[in-house]
């Protein structure tokens, strides 16, 4: 059959059944390029734990951090039901399934951006461009300032900030489903209460002309979606003690992760470059929903920022305004692809010319599905755990509480065991806060800072902690361990070459 003889309809029909192949192929791609961790690994480890804990009481019921307010109900219930009803294999199967939403809402973000006719070298050119950024060398674009991001590869509930591109796409497509899409991601996260406020808001407006039939629903549930996350805050987390709740926001926001809240520190040369990007691609992305979402989002953080820098407020600090970039910067970076390609495309030899990027990007694509692709075969072949974990997990007993070094962030999980405290897992409600901090002092005069180890346990700090908390076993560092001596009251119940145990004796 020749070009000639096939209807315009039917080519029509062709051209977007290569081009839907070519974007799931493309996603896919990027699923495959994208790293993946292994369960349980940083913030995984404060996330999980509530879940986790209704799931498995008789391991964690103990555990004092678990007993806190969840901050975080609905994602909670979510990792409950996989715990409950699943293997842990659908935690993977989660996140991947995140990341293909990702990939394909770049794709047409990318597209939209390109403009029509694109082509189908053009097509396989900015698909290309997507999966190459899963490269190690290209994975910033995808993430925001001041650490933040959607996904680092591995399920949390930022991981649900790809709904956020999602409706992007769709927005810009005209589809209603956008405005609930936008506001889903709030119930998850109530750091994302902000933007999903923001973009529902604008797609309501941008479909304003719609037929209330249509919309209603939509607006209805999405509606439910933002007032729900807020109201839960205010009821669950409202204090009546203003100077005390300014003190664990402080102590939340300017000690716990100064890394994330203080733009004095994440304000640097790749946060810079992060906001030029976004600044171009507001100036050169093509008139819609897209741009003008980049532009509300851009504002809010812009302002958001500079009023947390005169404030210096806590509270602002950990609204952390400037978390909509993990939404601005792969957004621009796909319109910034996009972009070229339409530039490209208006060039003589342009054809020409696709080839010529075609080539570079495809082995940066190539690359990183290699490096994706290890990665996840490795993740077959688990590395067994230290020995004193494994005996933890053998032994623990739902009464058990073990101190650890509060840098220890990954005992809790590992071992599946209640743990006194760590600095990663922290409470959110004020006086919860405020005990979660003693609790961090108490355990790092007995083992020392993350940046001053002592050399042994400090063994008079050790005897305060124990006449006040009911810990019955403790995990010794590596100097205690090596020493041959224990503190008084303790005694060695494991010594493995990876850690020791000692049971304290009965008070």
């Amino acid at each position: 059959m020749t070009r000639a003889s096939i209807s315009a309809p039917e080519r029509f029909w062709l051209h977007a059944r290569t081009d839907r192949l070519t974007m799931i192929a493309a996603s896919a791609a990027f699923v495959i390029g994208h790293p993946l961790h292994s369960l349980y690994v940083s913030n995984q480890n404060t996330k999980f734990l509530h879940g986790l804990a209704l799931a498995f009481p008789e391991r964690l019921a103990s555990d004092w951090t678990a007993t806190t307010t969840d901050g975080l109900p609905v994602f909670s219930g979510l990792v409950y039901l996989v715990a409950r009803a699943a293997t842990p294999a659908a935690f993977y199967g989660l996140e991947l399934a995140l990341q293909f939403i990702v990939a394909l809402s770049l794709i047409s973000i990318l597209r939209l951006a390109a403009g029509n006719p694109l082509g189908r070298l053009g097509g396989l050119v900015g698909a290309a461009m997507v999966v190459a950024l899963t490269w190690e060398g290209a994975q910033t674009y995808l993430q925001g300032v001041a650490g933040q991001y959607i996904t680092l590869g591995y399920l949390q509930p930022a991981s649900f900030g790809a709904l956020f591109l999602l409706a992007l796409g769709l927005a810009q497509r005209g589809h209603a489903a956008a405005v609930l899409l936008a506001a889903i991601p709030a119930a998850l996260h109530a750091a994302y209460i902000a933007p999903a406020i923001l973009l529902t808001g604008l797609f309501l407006w941008d479909q304003r002309r719609r037929p209330l039939c249509q919309m209603l629903p939509l607006a209805t549930l999405a509606a439910i979606a933002l007032a729900a996350p807020p109201l839960d805050l205010v009821l669950r987390f409202h204090s009546n003690d203003p100077e005390m709740f300014q003190q664990a926001n402080a102590i939340l926001a300017f000690t716990r992760i100064p890394h994330h809240s203080l733009p004095e520190i994440w304000f640097n040369t790749n946060a810079m470059i992060k906001t030029g990007l976004v600044v171009a691609a507001i100036a050169l992305a093509p008139a819609g929903v897209v741009r003008k979402s980049l532009v509300v989002l851009f504002g809010f953080a812009a302002l958001g920022t500079l009023t947390a820098v005169v404030s210096k407020d806590p509270g602002l600090a950990l609204i952390a305004p400037w978390r909509v970039s993990i939404i601005l910067v792969p957004a621009a970076s796909a319109v910034l692809g996009g972009v070229m390609l339409r530039r490209l495309n208006q060039l003589s030899h342009a054809r020409l010319l696709l080839w010529g990027a075609m080539l570079p990007v495809t082995v940066i694509a190539l690359l990183a599905m290699g490096e994706g692709a290890e990665q996840k075969i490795g993740l077959f072949f688990p590395k067994p755990p230290a020995d004193h974990i494994a005996f933890v997990q053998r032994t623990a007993r739902t009464q058990d509480v073990y101190l650890t070094s509060p840098d220890d962030s990954r005992f809790r999980l590992a071992a599946m065991a209640a743990q006194f405290v760590s600095w990663k897992t922290h409470p959110y409600l004020a006086t919860e806060v405020l005990e979660w901090n003693r609790r961090i002092g108490m355990a790092s005069a007995v083992f020392g800072t993350q940046n001053k180890k002592s050399a042994a346990m400090d063994c008079a700090a050790l005897t305060r902690l124990l006449d006040q908390y009911p810990v019955t076993h403790v995990v010794l560092p590596p100097a205690a361990k090596d020493s041959g001596t224990l503190c008084p009251g303790l005694s060695l119940v494991f010594d493995g070459q990876d850690g020791a145990v000692a049971r304290v004796d009965t008070r």
